[in-house]
């Protein structure tokens, strides 16, 4: 009976150990989620102020111009993924990520940074883009491969 007793007490206090760890998970889960909402409210109001602003370059005044245009024909689903591709591949040469990151949100929206991080990672697994140096990007086919 004394071993019967224990393990259930056992049992109980593992059972409790589990229950505090899902209560901790989805309060984690629930900051996350709140840090989430935040970031795509900042980067809207990013999207939306260099939306605004007067391009300096002129080959940057191309882009935005392409890039406007794209936003008013995109799929509403169009994906973050799709978005990075479309922008590396419409780059032509090297691209900084933050650069990935402002066009690839006129198309698909806001979106957090590890997604932006997936979907590079995904490309350039993929074969389509290469990482060419700290924060650059370029289509394959851009560099020569």
């Amino acid at each position: 009976m004394g071993k019967d007793i224990d393990i259930k007490q056992e049992i109980e206090s593992s059972l409790a150990a589990v229950q505090r760890l899902r209560d901790r998970r989805a309060t984690l889960l629930e900051e996350i989620q709140e840090i989430d909402r935040s970031l795509e409210g900042m980067q809207k109001q990013i999207v939306e102020i260099l939306g605004a602003a007067p391009i300096a370059s002129a080959p940057q005044t191309f882009s935005a111009r392409m890039v406007e245009k794209k936003t008013l024909k995109r799929e509403p689903e169009l994906t973050v993924n799709a978005a990075v591709l479309e922008v590396i591949l419409g780059a032509g040469d090297e691209i900084s990520k933050s650069e990935i990151r402002i066009q690839s949100m006129k198309l698909a929206g806001a979106f957090s940074e590890s997604a932006l991080n997936a979907a590079l990672m995904h490309w350039v697994d993929e074969g389509n883009i290469e990482n060419t140096s700290r924060g650059y990007y370029a289509a394959v086919s851009a560099r020569g491969r």
